[in-house]
């Protein structure tokens, strides 16, 4: 019996297939919907400044962060800290670089800083092992929301 079970036509089981499909979409019968309502304020923006300081506690902002000298298909890895000096919370965001040799992965997605706290960000900058010898520049992007 069970030989001839599966020696059925083709044709018998697309038609089982087609049915087996049609009873399970069956079962979805209706959505339910419900509208929400929710009130949203706006928090009084913070009196908030921030400076960077690297790891002697010297203020870099306004002058280069030096990565130093890495070799090509390398990397080197360094921390800057910022500090809200401000009397509101910071929010640190959307950390990014353009960097046209390689990229910065930094060690942060989002981080909070309370006024008078600071934050440490590690860096590395990998290295292309495509790129040629020089001395670049690029720039990094921190996005700070009070």
């Amino acid at each position: 019996m069970r030989e001839k079970i599966w020696k059925l036509p083709l044709i018998v089981w697309f038609i089982i297939a087609i049915a087996s499909s049609a009873i399970v979409t069956a079962i979805v019968v209706h959505t339910i919907t419900q509208q929400v309502q929710v009130t949203v304020e706006i928090a009084p923006p913070g009196d908030y400044s921030f400076k960077i300081l690297n790891e002697a506690d010297e203020e870099i902002t306004g002058s280069t962060i030096d990565f130093g000298t890495i070799l090509r298909g390398s990397s080197n890895y360094i921390e800057i800290y910022v500090e809200n000096n401000g009397t509101g919370t910071v929010t640190l965001t959307n950390l990014r670089d353009d960097c046209s040799v390689g990229y910065v992965a930094f060690n942060i997605g989002t981080a909070t800083i309370e006024p008078g706290q600071r934050c440490r960000i590690g860096m590395r900058l990998h290295i292309s092992d495509t790129v040629e010898k020089g001395t670049y520049t690029f720039n990094i992007y921190i996005d700070a929301v009070a």
